[in-house]
């Protein structure tokens, strides 16, 4: 079926019978792999009864005692990398345990939504599915302004920001919020005046891009050759239209192929690029539009559905239930013999500009504004007047509250996007804040690595070590009490 001008969706529907023969569910896999190598169709759907109650695509396993096919069908569907959507049981009998067999299969994630199991039709023991299919995505236009920071000219930054009098102003404010407030207003306004700005709208993706100039000059020359042949028919003409068409299907798959190596060879060890890589391939994106009011109604712009998200992120966020300030004591450390010391901590001019020097460029900035990539170019001149706030915050026991907010992007878990609940919050806090925390957090599992204070089994937040030298260590421990020292899981040494 057309679906919009251009694409189309293919539709197939299918019942197996229980005691199907091998011969019939050959010719199912056959016209699932057809189906799924359709060059005309955009996307495909597959749904109905199959009847393969041992398979569970939930958690990606098939019952071992169940026969060959079901392991047959199951690898099929992986290897053609179909999605199925159903997960909750389609069919219940009294008597039997209620099982799934009924799937919806689609070429990609995100299609199905809104997926409903209806009570089944008359005496049949099937439930009744009724579901939404997103098959197009109409693109939203941003035509919104924004800073193009990397062609920023972040010497003359640098020039703005090393008037000796700007530190001393600084030194003499108060409290960190005074400091921080004039720093943020110096810095913010020689970013605006030498980092341009550039319009940021839909950008219509060119037609294979990956193409040689080379290639597009054959490929325009074999036109030309075609017409000369279209307008005098001749053998001469069309042996050399072939030979150009030959040389051009050489060149394009070439092109292809180093355009597939490159893609791979970028992507190695940069997982960030190869989730925007997949998204960017994605027809349907994970967006938040209408959400479900607690009255039952749909929000009907976007900031109604942000005041539902907030409402309920804000209902299930922990709130600490400090009875005490935690900074009214200085901060101490005990060591093993039970001694208290106190912990002192230098934000000094080579710390900090050693943590802005090592900045990742390609994050986004928080709340205040203050891109990493201004933090990391011009480090020299930003690192004294940071080390100045950071030091009036510690000693203060406060923070800005620039530095306490945080942007949050809802990403969608699973299930239906239209409920609140079906999302979590992912905070993007400030850069600065960032970076003070890691300087506390390295200072203090210092002290504690000196004296010995962590216990050698911790293996979370602590450097060098994760779930994975956790569970090593574990599995090294199981090795040596089986084959080393001969115990079985469950005996006990004898003594």
């Amino acid at each position: 079926m057309d679906t919009a001008p251009g694409s189309k969706l293919l539709v197939g529907l299918c019942y197996r019978k229980p005691n199907s023969s091998n011969a019939n569910n050959e010719s199912l896999l056959e016209a699932m792999e057809a189906a799924s190598q359709c060059k005309i169709a955009s996307h495909m759907t597959i749904f109905g009864d199959f009847n393969y109650r041992s398979i569970d695509y939930a958690q990606y396993s098939v019952a071992p005692d169940r026969g060959l096919a079901l392991q047959v069908f199951f690898e099929k569907t992986q290897h053609l990398f179909l999605v199925q959507n159903v997960h909750a049981f389609t069919r219940c009998r009294e008597g039997q345990r209620s099982s799934v067999l009924d799937y919806i299969f689609t070429d990609e994630e995100n299609m199905i939504d809104d997926l409903e199991y209806l009570a089944p039709l008359g005496k049949s023991d099937h439930a009744c599915l009724i579901w939404s299919m997103a098959v197009m995505q109409t693109p939203i236009d941003d035509s919104t302004e924004k800073l193009n920071y990397w062609k920023g000219d972040y010497d003359s930054i640098s020039q703005d920001l090393s008037s000796h009098n700007e530190l001393q102003l600084l030194a003499d404010t108060q409290n960190v919020h005074d400091a921080w407030l004039l720093f943020k207003t110096k810095l913010l306004d020689s970013i605006s005046r030498h980092v341009p700005k550039r319009k940021t709208q839909a950008r219509r993706k060119k037609k294979s891009e990956w193409l040689l100039k080379s290639t597009v000059k054959q490929i325009q020359k074999r036109g030309k050759a075609w017409n000369s042949y279209r307008r005098c028919p001749t053998d001469q003409k069309y042996a050399d239209y072939k030979k150009i068409r030959n040389q051009v299907n050489t060149l394009i798959r070439a092109d292809q192929n180093a355009h597939r190596k490159n893609i791979l060879k970028s992507l190695k060890g940069n997982p960030k690029k190869f989730y925007s890589l997949m998204r960017s391939v994605q027809t349907v994106k994970c967006q938040v539009s209408m959400l479900k009011k607690v009255d039952g109604t749909m929000t009907t712009d976007d900031s109604e559905s942000a005041q539902e998200l907030c409402n309920y992120f804000g209902s299930v966020f922990v709130k600490d239930n400090t009875k005490s300030d935690p900074f009214a004591e200085e901060p101490k450390t005990q060591d093993r013999n039970g001694s208290q010391t106190k912990t002192e901590i230098q934000f000094d001019y080579d710390l900090v500009r050693k943590k802005l020097s090592h900045l990742q460029e390609d994050i986004s900035a928080g709340p205040d504004g203050i891109h990493p990539i201004v933090l990391k170019h011009c480090t020299e001149v930003l690192a004294t007047p940071l080390s100045i706030i950071f030091q009036k915050s510690y000693a203060d026991g406060e923070i800005p509250n620039d530095w306490k907010l945080a942007n949050i992007s809802p990403i969608h878990k699973k299930g239906s996007k239209n409920k609140s609940e079906n999302y979590r919050p992912i905070s993007l806090t400030s850069v600065v804040c960032k970076v003070m925390k890691s300087i506390i957090k390295e200072k203090i599992t210092g002290v504690l690595d000196n004296r010995k204070l962590i216990n050698c089994n911790q293996h979370g937040f602590t450097a060098g070590r994760s779930c994975l030298t956790n569970l090593l260590e574990t599995l090294k421990a199981w090795t040596r009490l089986l084959l080393d020292e001969g115990y079985g899981m469950s005996e006990k040494k004898k003594t």
